[in-house]
């Protein structure tokens, strides 16, 4: 059609916040650290918009810590799990379980940067279906 204006191409969702970095804890606690609620708040808000997409959350605990736990590392999971469904995402799109320890390849499990991160609970992508 003459003088019909094109549909540009949909441009790709960014990359969802959860990716970018970990929900972190303070140590021995399932308290969220300063900041982390704003970055669910953002991953709620990306993920409402993607119904189709299932995530699976996995606390993590810092084996350094006395008070280091499967329980603990589930309660991190849980909180950010609940956290998401009061920021409005469906129940049915979270999985929350537990791990041990993360041991990331890119840094020394002793190092502070390690145990912070073991200290969290990562949010995966674990489907996406069109």
């Amino acid at each position: 059609m003459e003088g019909a204006a094109a549909t540009p191409p949909e441009s790709p969702s960014p990359a969802p916040p959860f990716l970018l970095r970990p929900v972190l804890f303070e140590p021995n606690s399932a308290r969220l650290t300063q900041g982390h609620r704003n970055l669910l708040r953002q991953s709620a808000a990306w993920l409402r918009q993607q119904p189709q997409s299932r995530v699976l959350i996995v606390g993590f605990c810092d084996s350094d810590s006395e008070l280091c736990t499967h329980q603990l590392a589930m309660r991190r999971s849980v909180v950010v799990s609940r956290v998401l469904s009061v920021y409005g995402l469906a129940k049915t799109q979270v999985t929350a379980v537990r791990a041990w320890e993360r041991s990331p390849s890119s840094c020394e499990a002793r190092s502070e940067r390690c145990r912070r991160l073991n200290r969290s609970a990562g949010i995966f992508l674990a489907s996406s279906k069109p």
